[in-house]
């Protein structure tokens, strides 16, 4: 196979006739098959701006490498499909992805009203409201004159599926950041030093390894500015059959500035991380196939105000959504060991473990309603949780999670749990090893600890007191519904189903805060009173409103 390995971008500017914006394309394509594979931008590069008007095209997988790159507000940025089989060691027909390495910085910029919208360049020139595909049966790339699948993502934005059931998911790759801080590796192979790894997803050979590396000495490492971006759609395989996350975060520091961040309907995690430091704020996940937030390899940030909503229903490719979050240290990966004689490489406890700062999180399953969407697509109704794993500690205080159906709110699974403290947590309370205080439930069981359901003196379910603050009744949300269609209208867009309530997320009446515990000592972490995602007064906005998907189409409440 012939391909096209480039130190440096591969652009083509290209004006198409039925649109007053010029499309810019960066990426490479293999010459023998015309196919995109990868290229690198190597040069401080800026997009939406009068050099490279949007939107932007992502032909294939590109790297930051060694500049920087900024993204201005109202930029929409497009991944081709997948457009060729993915193969160990292959990047022919990689999609569009965008991998800011350990040597490049990103400042992604949005504001409230003009956010940075990340989505497919998958076509639909047929007019059909289904992506086209090409004569080999992979989904279509993007040419220049083509009509865009996702025609209008600022206003109209696409539902989790098509009219005819089929997955608004992995119609291209994700955003990749790559930093220098700290994770629980040893050396992982292709020459990444110690403490390093290749990131998840990567074909190495195939990719420079170099351009996949992440995790280093520095805590305070500095990738850039990720602020009002939404990352929609994605989740496909970049060159092996390990699908991306929507998000994924390798080795970032505390430097790095995250926040108001969304993943729409990507087809693994929403958000992963990979060790690192950094502390993120105001994220918002929604309809992902596995987990919503998942922290591995010695992950020791915060993230506070997230809101995960987990899929009602069963895509047909069969995910629906795993865990709300999950937290393992080792991953499978840990090789940074504490023995009994100090820390070294041997066998023992990983270090450091994941001890990720969780606070304000709203975690929503399905409903409890039992039954088919049209076009008989399954519900699923049991998911939702927090998943303790294995090797890891931290903090999971001032939230909220309800409707998992049959599945556990709390699940450690039985495996070693270390420091792991709940508070002011809708639902289940393991005392143990883990501390763990006022904590409330609805709609689920209650936690799980080894295979045992347990319920705690601090622990309130279902509205009950049980030995929480008194008095103590959790009224629930204003309305937690999420029982939409979600294959939207004719057109394949969102939309608000008729006499069908909003979601609102704010806590019933003033004891829907059941008194939240102050974690505002804590670094990266400001001071609060509420439970949950939004406190109890429905006149006060919250972060999702105005420029998420959900709120963009009245899903959501203000």
């Amino acid at each position: 196979m012939k391909q096209v390995i480039s130190a440096v971008i591969a652009c083509t500017m290209i004006f198409a006739a039925s649109s007053a914006w010029a499309q810019t394309v960066f990426g490479a394509r293999d010459p023998g098959t015309g196919k995109p594979t990868f290229a690198a931008i190597t040069t401080d590069t800026e997009w939406c701006g009068a050099t490279n008007p949007g939107p932007i095209i992502l032909d294939g997988a590109v790297f930051v490498v060694g500049a920087t790159l900024t993204i201005l507000p109202g930029c929409i940025v497009r991944g081709q499909p997948r457009s060729a089989a993915a193969v160990s060691g292959s990047v022919l027909g990689s999609p569009g992805s965008l991998t800011i390495t350990q040597t490049g910085r990103l400042i992604a910029d949005g504001s409230a009203s003009n956010p940075i919208i990340f989505t497919t360049a998958a076509t639909d020139n047929d007019g059909n409201n289904e992506v086209d595909l090409d004569v080999l049966g992979d989904n279509a790339t993007w040419e220049a004159g083509d009509t865009f699948y996702d025609d209008d993502p600022a206003g109209s934005p696409l539902a989790p599926l098509s009219p005819a059931g089929a997955d608004n998911v992995q119609l291209w790759g994700g955003v990749v950041i790559l930093g220098n801080a700290p994770t629980n590796l040893s050396d992982e192979g292709a020459g990444a030093p110690y403490g390093q790894g290749i990131i998840e997803g990567f074909s190495v050979p195939g990719f420079p390894a170099s351009n996949t590396f992440y995790g280093g000495p520095d805590f305070n490492d500095d990738s850039g500015v990720l602020n009002y971006v939404s990352i929609r759609h994605a989740g496909d395989a970049i060159g092996t059959a390990n699908e991306l996350n929507g998000l994924t975060l390798g080795g970032v520091g505390a430097g790095t500035q995250i926040s108001n961040v969304e993943i729409f309907t990507n087809f693994d995690d929403g958000i992963e991380w990979f060790g690192g430091t950094v502390n993120s704020r105001n994220l918002m996940v929604a309809y992902q196939g596995d987990d919503g937030l998942d922290f591995d390899q010695g992950y020791t940030g915060s993230i506070q105000n997230a809101i995960v909503l987990m899929p009602f229903f069963t895509y047909p490719n069969g995910q629906s959504g795993d865990k709300g979050g999950e937290i393992d240290g080792s991953d499978g990966d840990c090789n940074v060991q504490v023995n009994a004689g100090g820390t070294e490489p041997g066998p023992g406890t990983c270090f450091p473990a994941s001890n990720p700062l969780s606070i304000n999180i709203t975690i929503l399953g399905g409903n409890s309603a039992v039954g088919t969407l049209p076009g008989g697509i399954a519900t699923s109704l049991n998911n939702g949780s927090w998943d303790a794993d294995s090797q890891h500690g931290g903090i999971l205080g001032n939230s909220i999670i309800l409707n998992t159906g049959t599945a556990d709110a709390w699940d450690s699974g039985g495996t070693t749990v270390t420091n792991m403290y709940v508070s002011n947590t809708t639902n289940g309370a393991y005392v143990g090893p883990d501390t763990l205080a006022a904590v409330t439930a609805g709609n689920g069981y209650a936690i799980e600890k080894g295979g045992n359901p347990v319920l705690s003196s601090n622990f309130c379910t279902n509205g009950v007191a049980a030995g929480c603050q008194s008095p103590g009744s959790f009224l629930g949300l204003i309305s937690d519904n999420t029982f939409f269609d979600p294959t939207g209208d004719a057109s394949g867009k969102l939309v608000k189903d008729a006499g069908t309530p909003q979601l609102n997320l704010h806590p019933v009446g003033a004891l829907g805060t059941l008194g939240a515990t102050d974690f505002g000592q804590w670094a990266g972490i400001e001071s609060t009173t509420y439970r949950g995602a939004a406190d109890s007064n429905p006149s006060n906005p919250h972060f999702a409103d105005g420029w998420t998907v959900l709120s963009t189409v009245g899903i959501l409440a203000p």
